[in-house]
């Protein structure tokens, strides 16, 4: 169990066997266990390995980006154990490169402060991504969160079914224009990201266009860009 009395999760479970400890060899075998589900359900190496609680590694996330593994850690149980997670992803994985992209807010409940940097290997300005038969650039050390939001890869895997034909579409935080981009290929005539950041929007129009597709652009915090929409009478059909 790891403990830190200063957040409001105090406690979190890492293993019930008080014969088991919390090292090294317990999370490459959690490592490992993750990997295995991750490449039965994936065709590329492009997904998250590592679901925190889920695959029983509370405060840990594991993007895979081909060669470059991102993580994240939220909490300082698994802060004191980076080390340990940095030698298990080199034995389970061997990868070209680890980046720690520890810069999330959320580290200030841990008492944690926020850092970004290579654990190992040469790490790109760019991460790429692939998802079904789409393919996608992303800022790394710039971007949001470890690069892209993989723990929406399946529910973009199911849009196609909710995409009328020639649907206008609005995708709002759009990002890299995860969500528009996949909504043009299963059959919207049109997208608009919207988007605080201006370089996530140009990301969203390469995107578009390496896809074989267009974006429309609005830069703009999202909640008065949808009331300026709205005064407009502009309505999306989707």
């Amino acid at each position: 169990m790891c403990v830190n009395p200063h957040a409001l999760i105090c406690a979190r479970i890492l293993s019930r066997d008080e014969a088991r400890p919390v090292d090294g060899v317990l999370i490459e075998r959690r490592l490992r266990t993750a990997l295995a589900l991750r490449k039965r359900l994936s065709s590329a190496p492009y997904y998250r390995w590592v679901f925190g609680e889920s695959d029983r590694l509370p405060g840990l996330v594991l993007d895979r980006y081909g060669e470059v593994i991102v993580g994240q850690i939220a909490t300082a149980g698994m802060e004191a154990l980076r080390d340990e997670v940095t030698a298990a992803v080199r034995a389970v994985l061997a990868p070209a490169a680890l980046f720690w992209k520890n810069d999330s807010a959320a580290r200030e409940l841990e008492h944690l402060p926020q850092l970004a940097y290579a654990a190992f290997g040469e790490v790109p300005d760019t991460i790429e991504v692939v998802e079904g038969e789409l393919t996608f650039t992303a800022p790394l050390a710039a971007g949001q969160k470890t690069g892209w939001f993989y723990d929406q890869s399946a529910n973009r895997a199911r849009l196609a079914r909710y995409v009328p034909a020639g649907a206008r579409v609005l995708d709002v935080c759009s990002y890299v224009g995860g969500w528009a981009v996949t909504a043009l290929r299963h059959g919207a005539a049109s997208a608009v990201c919207v988007d605080a950041s201006q370089p996530a929007l140009d990301f969203a129009q390469r995107n578009a266009q390496r896809n074989g597709g267009s974006v429309a652009l609005l830069h703009g915090d999202a909640f008065d860009t949808l009331k300026a929409l709205a005064a407009q009478g502009a309505r999306s059909t989707w």
